[in-house]
């Protein structure tokens, strides 16, 4: 049998052997694992995970306190269908150690696993993710471990699909996110710091639920963004964005700032509410799409007022500084895309604050031949604020729109929203803008009284 055949088997096999590069005795890893199997320290404590692991069939993974998993570029352990358990012990030489195959410094005092010298140094995303999938038992955990330097292909350090391990006492550090979360995940993350992650420290789709206890982002302007990461996708059923929080530093944040990474689209039957309070700032070219019922409701208390702007705006959210770089970058109008009620769509943006966010041609809040309730809200820093196209009719009650490059409203000749007490302060033009368009049903382009002007321009 040759070397490799001994390695796949349906029984996980390891390859042993002294390599004289290295001051430990390295086990190659690779493979499949659909047996009960425990990793341990006997005849050396460091694995080399040379190809991807996958646990099935329901086996059970043990890794016991002070093995070190080093994964060469790209590899992933993956909890398909049954448990992993990675519980070590509060102390230095009982943790267990996931990081990449050229991080000399693990386990102490160091190991040249490598046996490079120093030609190489670890970084972010040189491995891929510790994965559970839908099939992983919830009784999954990793405790008192550290997990360094994966991340790779826009990945977590830990990765959630449909699954809810617990990760307790561990240390996250250098990866792209430090725990992704798909699906309906509701990770326990216990007890645990989050450290220089290129993106986010923590990034989910809307439908995941984490729950966060004692959860630390270590180091202020560690991470890339010091927020909340939200995965683009569709949305179905009831959905609800709800505040949450975390530790900076030694400071802690009862709500934390959204970074909203690709765009979300609500389909049609299904619905999203956002909870009074919460504030996003949406990535460049991002967009809220809404074909269902989008919920954007705050209150008159401006701290619960819900905020839609630039993650270069320091003005709002906890922390204000969300990208970590002073005063180096300033919001600008067209930072974000825009929040967009599609055909037929229903819902309401009430006491909201949107800024820095539209197209050049399109409003920052569109509607097209919908007729959510606009009301209550402060619409500024875009070309357009709100534009209503095709049917749409919406009623538009009570806004601020102001520092709008053009007209802070965009409407079609067939649109017919209703107006009342808006204010337009400092905007490019004080009108009503027309969509340049072919209009394909009978419509009056009536006189409007909007903002204290009568028959508006």
């Amino acid at each position: 049998m040759n070397r490799a055949k001994l390695v796949l088997t349906c029984v996980l096999v390891l390859v042993v052997g002294i390599l004289p590069r290295t001051a430990f005795a390295a086990k190659e890893l690779y493979g499949t694992i659909n047996t009960n199997t425990t990793l341990t320290t006997f005849g050396g404590r460091i694995y080399e995970v040379t190809g991807n692991v996958t646990v099935s069939s329901g086996a059970v993974l043990t890794i016991n306190p002070g093995v070190v998993l080093k994964f060469h570029s790209g590899r992933y352990l993956a909890i398909s269908d049954g448990t992993l358990t990675a519980i070590g012990k509060n102390d230095p030489d009982s943790l267990i150690w996931f990081t990449s195959i050229k991080d000399d410094n693990v386990p102490p005092p160091g190991d040249d696993t490598n046996g490079d010298g120093a030609a190489t140094v670890p970084d972010n995303n040189d491995w891929n993710s510790i994965v559970f999938n839908d099939n992983a038992s919830d009784l999954s955990k990793l405790q008192y471990c550290s997990v360094k330097y994966g991340g790779s292909s826009y990945s977590g350090a830990v990765v959630c699909n449909d699954a809810s391990p617990t990760i307790e006492d561990c240390d996250l550090f250098a990866a792209y996110y430090g725990v992704l979360c798909r699906g309906e995940s509701e990770p326990v993350l216990r007890n645990t710091s989050i450290n220089a992650m290129e993106d986010v420290p923590v990034a989910i789709e809307i439908s995941a639920n984490p729950v966060f206890d004692n959860l630390a982002f270590e180091s202020v302007s560690d991470n890339g963004f010091d927020a909340l990461g939200i995965i683009g996708g569709t949305l179905s059923g009831s959905n609800r964005l709800s505040i949450r929080g975390a530790t900076l530093g030694a400071v802690p944040i009862d709500n934390l700032v959204y970074i909203l990474l690709q765009d979300v689209t609500i389909s049609g039957g299904g619905s999203l509410t956002i909870q009074p309070g919460v504030v996003v700032k949406p990535k460049s070219g991002t967009d809220l799409f809404v074909n269902g019922t989008l919920t954007m409701d705050g209150t008159s208390d401006p701290d619960s007022q819900i905020v839609f702007t630039s993650f270069k705006d320091d003005n709002y959210g906890n922390p204000n500084d969300t990208n970590n770089d002073g005063s180096i970058t300033s919001p600008a109008v067209g930072d974000w895309g825009q929040i967009e009620f599609g055909d037929g769509s229903i819902g309401s943006v009430t006491w909201s604050v949107c800024r820095f966010g539209g197209t050049a041609y399109e409003g920052m809040i569109r509607c097209y031949n919908s007729s959510p309730v606009i009301m209550n809200n402060e619409i500024s820093d875009a070309n357009f604020g709100v534009e209503q196209g095709g049917l749409s009719g919406s009623l538009i009650l009570n806004n601020s729109f102001s520092n709008c490059i053009y007209t802070p409203i965009l409407m079609s000749v067939s649109a017919d929203p209703m107006f009342a007490s808006n204010t337009f302060t400092n905007n490019g033009v004080t009108a009503l803008g027309i969509i340049g368009e072919t209009v394909g049903v009978n419509s009056l382009l009536k006189i409007r009284s909007v903002a204290g002007y009568d028959n508006i321009t």
